[in-house]
């Protein structure tokens, strides 16, 4: 059922272009189409991305024939598959979460449920990608966003000049051909179907997102999409000529890159002309340039001392990205205890690339992480990309690995988001609540048994976030990416699409969250795995089943709560009646089970900043509650005495919930 139709992103790789990532959607077509395309470029070209996504395209020009050829269950190219899983199916500003399904990345065409068309993106240049559209079975002829759409229109034009063409208009036809004045009404028919393509073109032509394709460059080669399809060798790009030569270096720059490259060889040369060299400003990007260049072409002198050359090479850097040194002899690989003389010395360092380096553990990353004074705000490690993707083929072993993260995030003290969501209004006969202040009636709401409810009901699930390095910044980020999602989904599917919807909206927000502000609405990070992955399971069993317990929060560990109150009937009107209220909480065992402290978002983080929490600091506070409470004004506080009842009511219908959803039910869906 659908309009399905699946998105590639491609590269020249191995002599051949070859699929690094690849999605099902289920429902996909015209206009929709061009605007999923239109992001996933948009997120794949940001600046934002471009070193994972080089590092990664690097990794994929050094596997052999056999790795393109063999069937894996992981993603390979883990930041290209997340950058087209969020990109295509996730934009707050447009309102709309869609679920689709990653892909074997090397699956082949044949294997595919296809029947409204594919989209193929190209970066083999990530600075400028190319795009094209094709149907199958249309002998894959890429087609570019103005005809790809103008089928579309095409049909619905005409549907509706055949509807037209009924009943009076069939008897006037009728009696135009019984007075001898057929012909005349045929050119006439003619005339108008004329003037009426000519109105679809126009306004083709004007549509925004065909006019934003335009921009790129069409995959128009039909052999090219064929030798891709059938994993071909392709022929070489031409290579551009350089016109104008080398550039003539100064007596001065001759010497210096006559210094670096002894130094490179021995880190031992000289120190005094090393030391005295080292007082130009363009000297560390120089030697770091050169390093790198060596590294490329697999030409790194073989010193074991080649972690003090690269920690030269980023001295005094914010960003440092060590990719380039992955596939390096085993005696020179970078060990975490090089890493930790590196980082050490980089008080200033912000973001860290550890992409192709399985010797550095991802229990190191937390540590590194967790460290008190550490400026860092963002680590991107391979496994931390993959691990979402990862879907265990025994419910057993995915439980396990949802249950205990494998990076548990000491210092972020957010652990959960408490998600709830009430039908208000009249529903089924039921009065529940209308969206006009009056208080919910948590403890009398039911867990939903079924996809249609036939009485009030409640659903909740519990979204963790504690495997995740997670900022005030991201935090907050994220918050208000899921809130402008649901202000703009006029559909109301995010929070009455069910628990995986809501799940899988949280993890995107939470992918695209940005470090910084002002915000970066096309930058990605690791989805959360615990959160992806349950969200993954519940759809299993149409979205009514949560496989995580209610927390038992410990004290100094806190948790987001969020209610969505929904109105199904605005919904079924395409009105978005949605009203949503937060609040954070954490756990007062002082006062008795189930107490909790609550405050505001506002409240918390100007608490957190106020006890110089090791969490924010690095953080300025200021502007981010600036940010918070322009970004979600719509958004209110929920009150103590609620939040105490929903958070009781959760975990009575999570109970409940297992009770009337046998897991060996569970575990039928999901095997």
């Amino acid at each position: 059922m659908g309009s399905r139709h699946q998105l590639f992103v491609i590269a020249r790789v191995f002599g051949g272009f070859r699929t690094l990532a690849a999605v099902h959607h289920q429902s996909l077509y015209s206009e929709r189409a061009l605007q999923r395309c239109l992001r996933v470029i948009n997120v794949l070209q940001a600046t934002s991305n471009r070193i994972p996504i080089l590092e990664e395209l690097r990794a994929a020009r050094m596997k052999k024939g056999d790795f393109w050829a063999t069937s894996r269950e992981f993603q390979p190219f883990p930041f290209i598959a997340t950058c087209l899983t969020v990109g295509c199916s996730f934009d707050p500003s447009e309102g709309y979460q869609d679920r689709v399904h990653p892909l074997v990345y090397n699956i082949t065409l044949d294997r595919l449920d296809i029947n409204d068309g594919i989209t193929v993106i190209d970066i083999t240049d990530p600075a400028s990608p190319s795009y094209c559209f094709s149907f199958l079975p249309g002998g894959l002829r890429p087609l570019d966003a103005r005809t790809y759409l103008w089928r579309y229109m095409r049909e619905s034009h005409d549907a509706y000049v055949s509807a037209e063409d009924s009943d009076d208009t069939w008897i006037e036809q009728t009696a135009a051909v019984l007075h001898g004045e057929d012909e005349e009404v045929k050119r006439q028919a003619e005339k108008d179907r004329i003037a009426s393509s000519e109105r679809i073109h126009e306004q083709i032509s004007q549509n925004p997102l065909v006019q934003g394709l335009q921009a790129y460059r069409l995959i128009d080669d039909p052999q090219m999409l064929r030798s891709w399809s059938q994993q071909l060798p392709a022929d070489d790009p031409p290579q551009a000529e350089n016109a104008d030569g080398a550039k003539a270096l100064s007596l001065r720059d001759q010497a210096m890159d006559q210094l670096i490259s002894n130094m490179l060889k021995d880190p031992d040369y000289d120190p005094h002309a090393a030391a005295q060299a080292q007082h130009f400003s363009d000297f560390i990007p120089r030697y770091r340039s050169k390093l790198l260049s060596l590294a490329e072409k697999a030409e790194l002198p073989q010193s074991p001392s080649l972690f003090s050359c690269i920690k030269l090479a980023f001295s005094g850097e914010t960003v440092i990205d060590l990719g380039a040194f992955s596939d390096v002899p085993a005696a020179q690989l970078l060990s975490e205890a090089d890493l930790d003389s590196i980082l050490g010395s980089e008080p200033q360092l912000k973001t860290l690339y550890l992409m192709e380096m399985p010797q550095i553990s991802v229990q190191y990353v937390a540590r590194v992480w967790a460290q008190s004074g550490s400026g860092i705000t963002d680590i991107y490690h391979t496994e931390l990309l993959r691990r979402p993707f990862l879907m265990k083929s025994r419910y057993s072993d995915l439980m396990g690995t949802v249950k205990s993260p494998l990076l548990a995030d000491r210092k972020n003290p957010i652990k959960y988001i408490l998600w709830a969501r009430v039908l208000v209004g009249e529903h089924y006969g039921h009065k529940i609540r209308k969206l006009d202040g009056v208080k919910v009636d948590w403890q009398r709401l039911k867990p939903a048994t079924s996809v249609v409810d036939q009485e009030p009901t409640m659903r909740s699930a519990i979204y963790p976030v504690n495997d995740l390095l997670l900022t005030p910044t991201k935090l907050v980020s994220a918050l208000v990416n899921y809130f402008t999602l649901v202000e703009n989904d006029k559909r109301g599917y995010c929070t009455s699409g069910g628990l995986a919807a809501t799940g899988f909206a949280l993890a995107k927000s939470l992918a695209m969250a940005s470090s910084h502000l002002p915000a970066d609405a096309t930058r990605i990070e690791p989805l959360p795995e615990c959160m992806f992955k349950a969200s993954s399971v519940s759809v299993k069993v149409c979205s009514l089943h949560w496989p995580l317990d209610f927390p038992q929060l410990k004290e100094g560990e806190g948790a987001v709560v969020i209610i969505n109150e929904h109105d199904e009937i605005g919904r079924m009107e395409n009105e978005n009646q949605e009203k949503s209220r937060l609040a954070v909480v954490f756990p007062e065992p002082a006062n008795g089970s189930g107490a909790y402290k609550v405050e505001s978002m506002g409240s918390f983080l100007e608490r957190t900043a106020a006890t110089k929490s090791a969490w924010a600091e690095t953080e300025e506070m200021a502007p981010l509650l600036e940010y918070w409470r322009q970004r979600t004004g719509f958004v209110e506080s929920a009150g103590e005495e609620e939040v105490h009842e929903l958070l009781a009511a959760m975990e009575r219908t999570m109970k409940e919930n297992r009770q009337n959803l046998s897991w060996p039910t569970i575990r039928r869906a999901w095997s």
